[in-house]
């Protein structure tokens, strides 16, 4: 008798595995009023970038003064947004102000200058030879 039970319960449990199970995914309990629904350009840009630093993180927020005062078109600055993630996914900043800044200059827009080398004690480190 054991044994037919054990055998009962083998073939439920295997039959329970082999069925696809759906969920329904419900939207968020939190009412429209209370919940931010979309990120703000500026923290998109920051953590999306990785911008750890504080020049990194001025130059992001010019970038979004230029977006509001109409200079440059948030779907531009959005496209080289994503652009930069896929092209280099642990650190995309660099890709991203290279990218920016030269569609920039096609405009006449004028970006400020970010120094993408990490000072050592105070000090820049120089600039490598050009030959």
């Amino acid at each position: 008798m054991f044994g037919l039970t054990l055998r009962y319960a083998t073939v439920g449990i295997l039959t329970l595995m082999t069925q696809h199970v759906f969920a329904q995914i419900t939207p968020s309990r939190t009412s429209p009023g209370t919940a931010q629904a979309v990120v703000r350009l500026e923290d998109q840009l920051i953590n999306g970038l990785r911008a750890t630093r504080d020049e990194q993180q001025a130059f992001l927020r010019s970038v979004v003064v230029l977006s509001e005062q109409g200079k440059l078109d948030k779907r531009l600055i959005n496209a080289i947004y994503v652009w930069a993630r896929r092209r280099q996914p642990l650190y995309p900043f660099p890709f991203f102000e290279r990218g920016l800044r030269i569609e920039a200059q096609k405009r006449g827009i004028a970006l400020p200058v970010v120094n993408l080398v990490q000072r050592v004690g105070g000090v820049t480190p120089p600039a490598p030879l050009l030959r």
